[in-house]
């Protein structure tokens, strides 16, 4: 984790990006003839499609996966301990879980690999630390891959973020294809997104797309999904055992894997619902609406465990449409900002909530305190949150983009760059995220009110 996290009014230059800190995607899409006047997904062409379920593809990675509520429990952890250093500099016992905590984020991200690029898999010579992954000797560090390209050597770190894209990636092209899009304009390059498809067929040449599928899915319930991939890669690279049979044995990892973490799970879900105790739809129940969430997910696991692909073995290019938004619905909704890269509507970012209505994402302003909450917590590695800061700090308030609240309006300057000058919020008043989020995380503020 980096020593700040990006505001979440960052818009990136590739065609998505999904948040983990705050669960919501982007979609920037792309230009296409007769959608101009839509709205919502109905705008969105084929490509826009395909990026849109790459991305979801990682919401349910962060939201239906053992290795994802470990990602959430400890973003939990940092905001619940930095409160209390906050209010007590000597709690030794907070400040030690809260670096715990950090230390299981900083495994998340891609690494910044900086050996060349290529549009096609990787011609692996060495995998590190193989012999101790085939005797199940996991550990959550990244491995290290040897690869060759234009008869010279390089090194790339393989990682739970570099696991992630190479997974989403596979998806994404069995969904192209399955509604019949041409992806060679838009091809991933090598790193991160086929590294996985790269060892995979560099062990075992004839592995089928299914096969590789039901493999990536199934590490996904491990806390080392990317060691556990290539420990199944081994496990099961054989030519006389047939796909089928593969995914038989996977079903009952995947219930196995979920199931040994159950008392885990259980422990951590009750310690948040302890946490907030009381009502409180503008943070502490958005956190337990997205604790049982995972909680749903996770059970639907160890009876469908491979939903992403039974999705894909039933769309056409004719019902994908409808079948995504289902699809999407069924998982527990999910939150998508969508831009326009045609310039047709230069900066305007369009909302679109696809759920039942008790779904969280239609609890915006709680959506936007949750994201804020994090990002005072988050924003630094220290021990320190913006209640405590020097006032002569300047930052954007995190979800200036997204907020369409009156304070916006009549006072824009503090929404820019000082958004804790305004004022504490007041109990019925209409305060925006901003206040509720600073008065939400100074534990002071419990305290005071009892």
């Amino acid at each position: 984790m980096d020593s700040k996290i990006n505001s979440l009014d960052f818009l990136s230059d590739t065609l998505g990006s999904y948040d983990p800190y705050s669960l919501r995607i982007l979609v920037n899409k792309t230009y296409s003839e007769g959608l101009e006047g839509l709205s919502g997904i109905d705008s969105f062409n084929k490509r826009d499609f395909a990026t849109l379920f790459h991305e979801f593809v990682h919401q349910l990675q962060n939201t239906s996966s053992i290795v994802g509520f470990q990602q959430f429990n400890a973003m939990v952890s940092v905001w619940h301990n930095t409160r209390n250093i906050s209010y007590d500099s000597c709690d030794d016992e907070s400040a030690y879980l809260r670096q715990e905590a950090v230390n299981i984020l900083q495994a998340y991200p891609c690494h910044k690999n900086i050996g060349p690029q290529k549009k096609n898999l990787l011609d692996i010579t060495k995998i590190e630390n193989l012999e101790d992954i085939k005797k199940q000797e996991f550990t959550k560090q990244a491995i290290k891959i040897s690869y060759s390209y234009n008869s010279s050597h390089f090194e790339l770190q393989f990682g739970i973020g570099e696991f992630y894209e190479s997974c989403a990636d596979v998806l994404e092209r069995f969904f192209c294809m399955k509604i019949k899009i041409d992806d060679n304009d838009f091809e991933s390059n090598s790193i991160p997104y086929r590294i996985g498809e790269s060892i995979a067929k560099e062990i075992y040449p004839e592995c089928s797309d299914f096969r590789l599928i039901i493999l990536l899915l199934t590490a996904l319930q491990h806390a080392s999904p990317h060691q556990m991939f290539i420990f199944l890669i081994h496990t099961y690279g054989k030519n006389f055992v047939d796909d089928e049979f593969v995914r038989e044995e996977c079903n009952k990892h995947v219930k196995d894997l979920v199931e040994i973490n159950a008392k885990w799970i259980a422990k951590t879900s009750d310690m948040i619902n302890k946490g907030f105790p009381f009502d409180d739809p503008y943070l502490g129940d958005v956190i337990k609406s997205f604790d049982s969430a995972i909680n749903k997910n996770l059970n639907s696991r160890m009876v469908t465990p491979f939903i992403e692909l039974d999705f894909l073995m039933e769309i056409n290019e004719y019902n994908y449409k409808e079948k995504i938004k289902l699809f999407i619905k069924n998982a527990g909704g999910s939150l998508i900002y969508a831009k326009d890269q045609s310039n047709n509507s230069p900066g305007k970012v369009e909302r679109i909530v696809i759920g039942n209505y008790e779904s969280i994402y239609h609890n915006h302003k709680g959506w936007l305190t949750f994201n804020i909450s994090l990002f005072l917590t988050m924003k630094n590695t220290k021990a320190i949150i913006a209640i405590e800061t020097d006032h002569n700090e300047k930052y954007k308030c995190p979800v200036f983009i997204y907020c369409d609240h009156k304070n916006k309006i009549k006072n824009c300057n503090y929404c820019n760059a000082t958004p804790y000058k305004y004022t504490q919020p007041l109990e019925g008043a209409d305060n925006c995220a901003h206040q509720l989020a600073l008065f939400k995380t100074d534990l002071r503020s419990h305290y005071r009110n009892g």
